[in-house]
């Protein structure tokens, strides 16, 4: 019953799936201009900075070029529109850049930063090296507690689905 288990936690994906809700921060007031957004680039060629906020916006996830397998795990979670944080890092993650960022509590940050990056995994095929292939670490997400680790596990779970060929770990110290 349920997917693998690591470290005493074991993830149900069906069980994870249904868990899942809409609710949370209202974050319509905060679809406006009134959001600070400061995105930099430095050009390396040309020694400068420059500011392109409006070329790393995206409205809604189906702008964001995503693969399939995560827009129908993005459905099964109940993701209907981004937040504002996941509106202009999944642009700026998948196109490779770097990313500071500072968001509220639920605002959905953890989906701002996996998603660029198992659609990355899922587009490069890495995550499809077949049973034969030898295994390997693809990416590292480092937590500092053991919780935030295994909340960061299950959503990780949730975003990869039984659909991407992308299977997440979970790994943790301390003592029990």
């Amino acid at each position: 019953m349920g997917g693998p288990i690591y470290g005493g936690h074991e993830a149900d994906l069906d069980q994870l799936y249904n868990s899942c809700t809409n609710t949370g921060l209202n974050f319509e007031e905060y679809f406006d201009d009134s959001v600070e957004v400061n995105v930099t680039s430095f050009d390396k060629k040309a020694g400068k900075q420059f500011s392109s906020k409006d070329e790393h916006f995206r409205r809604t996830f189906n702008d964001m070029d995503l693969c399939p397998e995560i827009m129908e795990n993005l459905q099964r979670m109940k993701y209907s529109k981004p937040t504002p944080i996941q509106q202009y890092a999944i642009s700026i993650l998948g196109s490779g850049g770097d990313l500071m960022a500072t968001a509220q509590t639920g605002s959905g940050k953890t989906a701002a930063m996996m998603i660029p990056i198992i659609n990355y995994l899922k587009m490069s095929n890495i995550g499809s090296r077949g049973y034969n292939a030898s295994q390997k670490v693809d990416c590292i997400v480092v937590a500092p507690t053991r919780e935030l680790a295994t909340q960061l596990y299950d959503e990780c779970y949730k975003f990869c689905g039984r659909n991407t060929n992308v299977v997440p770990g979970l790994c943790y110290g301390g003592t029990g």
